[in-house]
Formats: C-alpha cells, sequence, structure tokens
C-alpha cells in the first residue's frame, strides 16, 4: 500500500511576527500621540517653532513612510506573478489529467493537493507582502517615540 503525503495547508505562525510588529507599532504610535498632544496642550509661546517643524515633519513622514510601505508591499506582489502561473499551469494540468476518461483516483487528488498548495502559497506571500509593508511604518513609529521621549 502506497503511503500518502499530507500538504501543509497554512503555517499560522507567518503571521505571528507581523502580529507582534503590529502591536508594537500601536504601543509606539500611542506614546508618539500622548506626547504630542500635551505638547500642543500647554504649547509655550517661546517653542512655536519647535512645535510647527514638529507638525511638518509629522506629516512628511507619514507621507513618506506610506509611499515606502506601498512601494515595498507592491513590489512583494510583482514578484509572484511567475509563481503563480506556475502554479495556474500545474492546476490545468492537474484538471486536464482529472476529466480525462482514463483518470483514476489519484488526480482528483493531485487536483486538491495542487489547490491547497496554491491557497498556502497565497496566504503565506499575503502575510510577506504585509510584513514587507508594515517595516517602513514600524521603524519611522518606533525612531519617533524614542526621539520625542527624549526630548
Amino acid at each position: 500500500m502506497r503511503r500518502q503525503t499530507v500538504t501543509p495547508f497554512l503555517n499560522p505562525f507567518v503571521w505571528v511576527p507581523i502580529a507582534m510588529r503590529f502591536a508594537e507599532m500601536l504601543m509606539a504610535s500611542a506614546q508618539v500621540i500622548a506626547i504630542r498632544t500635551t505638547r500642543a496642550a500647554v504649547a509655550d509661546p517661546r517653542h512655536r517653532g519647535r512645535d510647527r517643524r514638529e507638525l511638518m515633519r509629522m506629516g512628511s513622514e507619514k507621507v513618506e513612510a506610506g509611499a515606502q510601505s506601498l512601494a515595498r508591499m507592491s513590489a512583494q506582489w510583482m514578484s509572484l506573478g511567475w509563481h503563480y502561473a506556475t502554479f495556474g499551469w500545474r492546476q490545468w494540468l492537474a484538471l486536464a489529467r482529472w476529466t480525462s476518461p482514463l483518470s483514476g483516483a489519484n488526480a482528483l487528488q493531485s487536483v486538491m493537493r495542487n489547490n491547497a498548495r496554491i491557497t498556502a502559497a497565497t496566504l503565506t506571500s499575503t502575510a510577506r507582502a504585509a510584513h514587507h509593508g508594515l517595516q517602513p511604518i514600524h521603524r519611522r513609529v518606533k525612531s519617533n517615540a524614542r526621539r520625542l521621549k527624549r526630548k
């Protein structure tokens, strides 16, 4: 009797680093918002120039981080084109074998295995794109939190 191999459907631990990074980013952004709000509430006329520069920096950093995030996620998704084309070709061949009058039960198993692989690869690549896209925003938020704590 032939031993069947089980195709892993999805590795849930792919999402753990993203969740950790996101939680870290949320904590740091809460600190930055609290510091900036407090400074705006007790605005000293002597520091208006500094506060204005900080607001300008805040706005430009958000635009830069968003653009970098979008560029990194787009590059990640663009690199997957051939990967998905190969999966599609394999799926088409498996379906062609399955619909053949000479096909057996193994053809259906092959189609189901390919479906599981495609789904797992899609979810893993989505996690990878999210990881790459979150990096610039995370880096900016963490550096702002460190910088504003010192002042």
